[in-house]
């Protein structure tokens, strides 16, 4: 979502100026690839960007590409194929193999600037979110524009949702292809996570470093602590921050995961005794395991899941400071969020990412 709000912003700074710009975004991918689907660059005709659509290998001829898709207003489809290690037929090295296609529209388009509304709506929302693009059609016309629903782009077609060549509905939490049986139109299902925020309990120095990294994965927060404690820069850019007292679970989202960092054993217990939490909701708390032994036992809220409890709090990474702690909480999150162990990839048995192709 961080790289979604870059490009919003690159866009909104410099849609009034005399520069062209266009939307480039991975639609599909077979093999390996470094950016997964729904990756996006904003590319201005000065030659400048925002985002990224690989780790840096595709990211030149691209720009190459989107000056052509600029200059004639009109979207495409641009194909990159290195399953073949002897193929050099598009001049560039990938680390990895595969193929990969990008679609690209130029921001004057009427589909582009639909694209980034609907790319500012999910953001807004709350809860797991879908966009569908129609990446290949036998009119042109139809190249490139997207939907909130599977029904809408269907009408857009002249078509309905039975006649797609697919089990999949919109609760399916991955990206994903969909195509017509005459396999001249394809759909692209786009998945988004929900957005993730903290509320972080706690006034102390480590407080910063968490915040701090919230920031940088684009996250957002609230703060519950001692405010007079708490460095005025951290308050000014939390979503909201309250005195414990001030304190209630049912002013925060269904999307909001709870940390408790507040080195004290009766506010924590007294936080506890307060949530309700949500399914798949991730709380986790500061301490030693002893600790939640004994916060277990003097507990009363039934609600609590306490096997579903992240305690002590983070990966096992060796974290000794605040900030290598920041880290290894924030890995920890995404971790409960993908459903993985958090364990190092030289160990994963299967390909880093799953595959619905």
């Amino acid at each position: 979502m961080k790289e979604i709000r870059q490009i919003l912003a690159f866009y909104s700074e410099n849609r009034h100026s005399a520069k062209k710009m266009a939307l480039a975004t991975v639609v599909a991918i077979e093999g390996s690839s470094y950016r997964r689907i729904g990756a996006r660059m904003l590319v201005s005709d000065d030659g400048n960007w925002i985002g990224g659509i690989s780790g840096g290998c595709l990211e030149g001829d691209a720009l190459r590409h989107a000056q052509k898709v600029i200059h004639s207003s009109m979207p495409r489809v641009v194909s990159y194929d290195t399953q073949d290690p002897e193929s050099k037929d598009i001049g560039i090295g990938l680390g990895c193999r595969g193929k990969i296609d990008i679609l690209l529209a130029p921001m004057e388009s009427l589909e582009a600037m639909t694209h980034l509304e609907h790319l500012r709506d999910i953001l807004e929302e709350d809860g797991d979110q879908y966009l569908f693009h129609i990446t290949a059609a036998s009119e042109q016309s139809l190249l490139g524009k997207t939907f909130r629903s599977l029904d809408d782009c269907a009408a857009t077609l002249g078509l309905t949702v039975s006649s797609f060549n697919t089990g999949h509905t919109e609760q399916a939490e991955s990206s994903h292809s969909i195509e017509l049986g005459d396999k001249k139109t394809k759909i692209l299902c786009e998945y988004f996570r929900k957005n993730i925020s903290l509320c972080i309990f706690g006034h102390g120095y480590d407080i910063r470093s968490m915040t701090a990294q919230a920031r940088q994965m684009g996250w957002q927060y609230h703060l519950v602590g001692r405010l007079a404690k708490l460095h005025k820069d951290i308050v000014l850019q939390a979503e909201s921050a309250v005195d414990y007292e001030a304190f209630e679970p049912s002013k925060y989202g269904h999307s909001c995961e709870f940390l408790l960092m507040t080195h004290d054993y009766d506010k924590d217990l007294r936080i506890l005794q307060q949530i309700v939490p949500n399914e798949g909701q991730y709380i986790g708390i500061l301490g030693p395991k002893n600790r939640l032994q004994n916060l277990q036992e003097d507990c009363t809220n039934e609600t609590i899941n306490w096997e579903a409890i992240h305690a002590p709090i983070g990966l096992d990474i060796g974290a000794e400071n605040p900030d290598e702690i920041a880290i290894s909480v924030v890995a920890e999150i995404i971790a409960h969020h993908r459903n993985r162990r958090g364990t190092s990839l030289k160990y994963r048995d299967k390909p880093i990412y799953e595959r619905y192709d």
